[in-house]
């Protein structure tokens, strides 16, 4: 059986010193603090999976990431992402992001760039 790896990208020094100080003992873990456009439009591997738990998928325009996405996923990968849902009142706007804690508190937009709704007219792209 082959050795498993995971790679890590994160635009934040912050977050990638948190991943660091969990996995960073784990075998087979690569992190690079690059943007997820800029790793995956110049990687020139290809991945079982895309994992993004409230990160670029977030934030990012579909029309660009999942094109991105397509091209470094390997035929027959899976596209995995948490997405958190929209405040239903104005002041949960600042709840805490879940499985954050306490510590950290992350503001909901008002509305996502382009929320999951909106991607519907964008599947076919992958």
């Amino acid at each position: 059986m082959a050795a498993s790896r995971a790679v890590g990208v994160d635009v934040s020094p912050v977050q990638l010193d948190a991943a660091r100080e969990r996995w960073g003992g784990l075998p087979g873990l690569e992190l690079h603090q690059r943007g997820a456009l800029d790793f995956m439009s110049e990687t020139t591997e290809r991945f079982d999976a895309v994992h993004s738990a409230f990160g670029a998928i977030w934030f990012t325009d579909p029309d660009q990431m999942l094109p991105a996405i397509r091209q470094v996923l390997k035929p027959g990968g899976v596209l995995a992402f948490s997405q958190r849902p929209p405040p239903r009142r104005l002041e949960d706007r600042h709840a805490p992001c879940p499985g954050a804690g306490t510590r950290r508190l992350i503001p909901a937009p008002e509305r996502a760039p382009c929320p999951p709704p909106g991607w519907a007219a964008r599947s076919r792209i992958l």
